[in-house]
């Protein structure tokens, strides 16, 4: 509190003033309330009087007639009023009545007794009897609190707002002026600087305050001027800098009104316009209009469009010269530097646009080019499956009577051209097939259907369909599905057994000897759906890494020869790629030369929608135990 008042004029303004308006309010109130209380009393006076002229009458009658009863009813009436404690009525021998409070030396007057001499009703010179009364202090005196209080009251609030309206009214017409000085020499005092000396006492108020800001104030303009000097010093020396930088740059620049009179430009503003003999110094004569051949126009529309929204704007502009130039493409740039200035930027890119010119129409010609060759592709497409339905019909017929002609009385060469006929269309119709399902999946009709099916039912059905070829190469085909696989899934079985019949035939054909087998297991992988991971090993001819990078392209197969000596067209691995991707999953092999290979794939099944019991066991066989030996390896 005491650095407050030491350090702030206007508190200790406020001090002084609130005390002597504190001061003054309680002298006042001590003078009013005096005044007040002489007047209470005045007051009680007369209403004592005013009483006891209206019982005079009847204490008159009492005392001649010597009645002590009638008077001391009236001695009891007249004590009802508060402000009075006692009341005595006497005559010269005796006392007649005495009620209230009893005080010894009640006969001797004083401030708080009122003494009334009776006289006789018959005889106004003869004094019958005397009424002493004893008025209550603390009544006056309380009467007279209550009604001084609220002046009190009002004399110390208008003391205080008086305080309060010398403080705010010194604080605005004195102090705040000062303040408001003090503060913006505050802020100037980063950049000027003085000296002063502090009036004596005024150290830490408002007032040395602003002494400290004028010093820091007057000191500073010293430095002003050794900086000012050494900023013009600097303004030449980047001014020559920037002043080459701008003759030198290879970008055109300018300065323009908003009518195109050129203000400034470089020697790259003239090599982009092809004018030899400009001037560069700024002539306000010349326009930049005068230099856009017939572009002029859209350079004013580029003018006025920067500074009406106060933006930069940029646009390539096609110059078309008037006079015997080259026409040219320029790529003009505005900002707005000022209210009715512009500063610009000029760039020949009639080189750029030519390039871009070249490549939109080499972009045209490939997009031509490869619709043509899409075209091309889809004509194949369709010529192809056209082809393989075309071919299939005769060929089913071809395989339908041989089969019927095996069926008859043959002699032995007979039945060995019929089977060479009927070896030979199977595997024709089997190339047909891939063909067929290949133009499906090249032309995007490939469709697959959703249905419920028994995944064990469908392995053992491939592995039947296989048993021939493999029993014919004396080779055993083992199938191991795993207890984690569902008994029945939802998808489409005619595709998956396609694949399964194609790895294991590959299987059967690339192998010499050595069981195939084929492993399933599955994975949950949502509520309703499974990961199926299948694998065909074999212990054929093996893959090398080169060929494992075409395996699945389509017309790939491991080299040359391998047409020549196994069949086949090279699309089957193809398909079931294609056919593994489209149902979620992938495809790809584990294989090292002449140690076999392990093609394996996945794919996403859901799980069937209508759920039948697995089968079991018959109640025979539970709880018995069985022994299976084969030579597998």
């Amino acid at each position: 509190m005491l650095k407050i008042f030491s350090t702030s004029l206007v508190f200790r303004s406020a001090a002084i003033v609130l005390c002597i308006a504190l001061l003054a309010g309680a002298v006042s109130s001590g003078i009013s309330y005096m005044v007040l209380a002489q007047k209470e009393r005045d007051l009680h006076h007369v209403r004592v009087n005013e009483l006891l002229s209206t019982v005079e009458d009847t204490i008159k009658i009492a005392c001649y007639l010597n009645d002590k009863n009638l008077a001391a009813e009236v001695a009891r009436g007249m004590l009802k009023n508060h402000f009075i404690s006692q009341v005595m009525i006497k005559n010269e021998t005796n006392i007649l009545a005495q009620v209230g409070d009893t005080k010894e030396g009640l006969q001797v007057l004083g401030d708080g007794q009122v003494i009334r001499q009776v006289t006789s009703p018959f005889n106004s010179q003869e004094v019958v009897c005397k009424i002493i009364l004893d008025l209550n202090p603390l009544v006056i005196q309380k009467s007279v609190a209550e009604r001084s209080l609220l002046v009190v009251y009002l004399l110390l609030m208008q003391a205080v707002v008086v305080a309060c309206s010398v403080v705010v009214m010194v604080f605005k017409l004195i102090t705040q002026p000062i303040k408001n000085i003090s503060d913006r020499l505050h802020h100037l005092s980063a950049e000027l600087g003085a000296k002063l000396n502090i009036p004596s006492g005024h150290q830490h108020d408002e007032i040395g305050r602003l002494v400290d800001d004028v010093n820091a104030l007057l000191n500073r303009l010293v430095m002003i001027l050794d900086d000012e000097r050494n900023l013009r010093i600097q303004r030449g020396i980047d001014e020559k800098k920037f002043r080459a930088i701008f003759e030198n740059a290879e970008t055109g620049i300018f300065v323009v009104d908003r009518f195109g009179r050129l203000y400034s430009y470089n020697r790259a503003f003239a090599r982009v316009l092809g004018l030899e003999d400009i001037s560069l110094k700024p002539q306000s004569n010349k326009m930049l209009q005068e230099y856009m051949g017939e572009a002029a126009a859209k350079c004013s529309e580029l003018i006025e469009l920067s500074l009406r929204e106060n933006r930069g704007v940029s646009e390539d502009i096609f110059v078309s010269f008037l006079v015997e130039k080259e026409n040219k493409w320029i790529s003009l740039v505005l900002n707005p530097i000022e209210e009715d200035m512009l500063q610009g930027l000029l760039n020949d890119i009639s080189d750029r646009k030519r390039v871009e010119e070249s490549t939109r129409k080499l972009a045209v010609t490939l997009r031509e080019a490869k619709l043509a060759a899409d075209k091309a592709n889809q004509t194949k497409s369709d010529f192809l499956a056209n082809m393989s339905h075309e071919i299939r019909t005769p060929l089913n017929a071809i395989l339908g009577f041989s089969a019927l002609l095996l069926d008859t009385e043959l002699n032995p060469q007979q039945r060995d051209f019929l089977e060479s006929i009927n070896t030979g269309g199977d595997a024709l119709l089997s190339q047909i097939n891939d063909l067929l399902d290949f133009s499906k999946i090249e032309a995007g009709k490939l469709e697959l259907e959703y249905i419920d099916f028994d995944l064990r039912r469908s392995i053992e059905e491939s592995l039947e369909l296989v048993a021939a070829k493999a029993i014919e190469k004396k080779l055993e085909l083992v199938g191991l599905v795993d207890p984690s696989v569902p008994w029945r899934l939802n998808g489409d079985p005619v595709r998956l057994r396609q694949i399964i019949l194609n790895l294991l035939n590959n299987a059967i054909k690339f192998s010499t000897a050595g069981p195939v087998l084929i492993r399933v297991r599955a994975q949950a992988v949502y509520h309703e759906q499974y990961q199926l991971h299948i694998e065909v090993e074999d212990h054929g001819i093996g893959l090398d890494a080169e060929v494992k990078a075409i395996l699945f392209q389509p017309f790939s197969q491991a080299d040359a020869s391998t047409t020549r000596r196994f069949g086949g067209t090279g699309l089957g691995l193809s398909i079931c790629k294609r056919l593994a991707e489209a149902m979620g999953g992938k495809i790809d092999v584990i294989s090292e030369p002449n140690k076999g290979s392990i093609f394996w794939f996945e794919i996403i099944l859901n799980r069937a929608k209508v759920q039948v019991l697995a089968p079991t066991l018959p109640l025979s066989l539970k709880g018995k135990r069985v022994l299976i030996v084969d030579d597998l390896y």
